[in-house]
């Protein structure tokens, strides 16, 4: 009987006064099974992509100074549900070591594109494992020898924040 007492004052029970309550129906609605199309995801995730290279531009351009750069994460992004969204913003300036099949794959489609002077343009895709979104904005720019060299900001999304804030 003792230890059932002890136990017993042990606990804390939640009440209604200590529960956010905005916070507790914020996160049963973010939870709702909603049906989302790929392509409402990958557009949606198009669009933030653009975000974030728009932020990034603000803060500096897309140059041979801009290469390497990983792990960026814009101000605006600190606090916000962007922060959220973002993996990783990476900028590449040669093949990474590191690259999976898709990107690796990017990657080409890009240099293709440069050495027969075809336009570059911003892709989204799912990368292999399909939880992970990668938005790419390709850009040229003069290097150290004069000639034009590929540069690609990549930004990667989880899938499963993007549905959340949609």
């Amino acid at each position: 009987m003792c230890t059932l007492l002890v136990v017993a004052t042990s606990c804390k029970v939640e009440t209604d006064s200590n529960m956010d309550v905005e916070k507790v129906k914020q996160e049963i609605k973010d939870r709702k099974i909603r049906k989302i199309t790929d392509a409402e995801l990958l557009v949606e995730a198009s669009d933030r992509g653009k975000t974030v290279v728009a932020l990034f531009l603000e803060q500096q351009p897309l140059s041979q100074n801009a290469c390497g750069t990983d792990n960026w994460l814009p101000k605006e992004a600190e606090e916000g549900e962007l922060g959220e969204l973002l993996e990783r913003v990476v900028v590449y300036c040669k093949a990474a070591p590191g690259f999976g099949q898709k990107e690796r794959q990017i990657w080409e489609a890009y240099q293709y594109n440069t050495e027969n002077g075809l336009e570059l343009q911003p892709n989204i895709q799912k990368l292999a494992d399909g939880e992970q979104l990668l938005y790419t904005h390709p850009f040229s720019y003069q290097n150290t020898a004069g000639g034009n060299s590929l540069g690609v900001l990549a930004v990667y999304f989880s899938k499963k924040d993007v549905i959340r804030f949609m």
